[in-house]
């Protein structure tokens, strides 16, 4: 375990200290949940002072910022604009496969975060209230999906990128004197029935029965390869992006507990640090090609025309375990240093599928989508650099990249500052 954060967090409330998403600029102190809107700092992925260079370097069209900015506001947070939402009032109770349940709350939760990031880089309010009435009509109509309401591995994770993006919305425009006291206690109160939801989830998963065991199983693309199975609970993307999701919904309510239950509490065997560790130093056969171990989880994984093949999971992963990462940065618990040795290893694995150079797959019936994959690129690159991580960057259009279910415009948001 990384340290302790229980004794911050008694010590400080939930004035949680923060760092800058990379831009190298010391600590923050955000305010905690109760203190009045206007002094309100943000720091889930965004900080104040990366804000700030961010708005400087758009203005001074430094690159690859502005073009960065041209494309988003053209693309995403433009057409945003004015969107009216559609709130599903839940919660799913079945009738329709799980994967189609929730299509339009990723549509409105990724609206509100695109529509106030767009208000953090350029202060025009008119984002911030686009943002501020889609978020309060769902805080005030919708209801969360618990397991109760329908039992399934898929219902906290498919939400859990929602929730997320939605307090990222939050987080960005609370400041913005948009949200009346009334409001404002609605979002709240929105927030924590939702942190009880994904709670669930959590408790759940942390139940299945390979935790603690040495139990392997053969890859699904080969049974010449094997792996730990409690590498993929632990450190799989489901426990990750619930990790993500109640770190960014207990941050806006002044949720201490959630908070170091995520990132420290001995029991929690989904905690963080876990699993980021079973994501990027799994135990597993490796990838047939001289890698072993292949340092990411999912190599295990097969190709599926609707949900991608071996190499874009294993980005989909990696890319979670580094916001993991960031994210913990921010509220005052560094991951990233820890684990720097593991991304590096990670990342650097993963270039070598792509150009410069490419080679192929593993998996010798895989089909990469580079288009989704090389944005992914941008988490790894922010935190490590290096000229590898740069070349596959520099291979495709950076003023296009986007990320839709956590971050949205990462080229904007995650190029390295400094």
């Amino acid at each position: 375990m990384i340290g302790s954060a229980t004794a911050m967090l008694a010590s400080i409330a939930v004035a949680l200290l923060v760092v800058s998403c990379g831009a190298g600029s010391g600590r923050e102190a955000a305010p905690s949940a109760t203190t009045s809107p206007s002094a309100w700092t943000p720091h889930l992925v965004l900080t104040g002072d990366a804000i700030r260079q961010i708005r400087a370097r758009v203005a001074a069209r430094d690159e690859p910022w502005a073009s960065a900015w041209a494309a988003f506001v053209k693309d995403w947070a433009g057409p945003a604009l004015g969107h009216a939402p559609h709130v599903e009032r839940g919660p799913f109770t079945g009738g329709q496969d799980v994967h189609q349940a929730f299509l339009q709350l990723d549509a409105d939760s990724r609206a509100a975060r695109n529509l106030a990031i767009a208000y953090a880089v350029s202060g025009d309010i008119a984002y911030a209230r686009s943002a501020h009435d889609i978020l309060v009509a769902w805080s005030r109509e919708a209801r969360p999906t618990t397991l109760a309401d329908y039992d399934s591995p898929d219902t906290g994770q498919l939400q859990s990128w929602d929730a997320f993006s939605f307090a990222y919305a939050y987080d960005l425009t609370r400041a913005s004197g948009l949200y009346s006291p009334d409001e404002a206690a609605a979002v709240a109160d929105y927030f924590g029935r939702f942190t009880a939801a994904l709670r669930g989830a959590v408790n759940r998963l942390a139940t299945d029965p390979s935790i603690g065991t040495p139990q392997r199983r053969p890859y699904e693309w080969t049974n010449a390869l094997t792996y730990r199975y409690e590498d993929r609970v632990i450190g799989g993307d489901f426990s990750m992006a619930l990790d993500l999701a109640l770190l960014g919904l207990a941050s806006q309510t002044g949720d201490s507990g959630t908070i170091a239950w995520v990132l420290d509490a001995p029991g929690n065997v989904l905690r963080a640090d876990r699993a980021v560790q079973h994501a990027l130093r799994p135990d597993n056969d490796g990838d047939g090609q001289g890698t072993r171990p292949a340092p990411e989880v999912l190599i295990m994984r097969t190709y599926r025309p609707a949900r991608g093949g071996t190499v874009d999971y294993m980005t989909y992963n990696a890319r979670l375990a580094t916001l993991l990462c960031q994210v913990s940065d921010n509220l005052g618990r560094p991951m990233s240093g820890p684990f720097r040795p593991a991304l590096r290893g990670s990342w650097t694995y993963l270039a070598r599928f792509f150009d410069p150079g490419a080679v192929a797959s593993p998996n010798p019936t895989d089909v990469i989508n580079t288009a989704v994959c090389v944005p992914r690129f941008m988490l790894g690159y922010r935190i490590l650099g290096g000229d590898r991580l740069r070349a596959v960057l520099d291979a495709g259009d950076r003023r296009s990249y986007y990320e839709p279910q956590f971050l949205g415009p990462v080229t904007l948001t995650h190029w390295p500052l400094k």
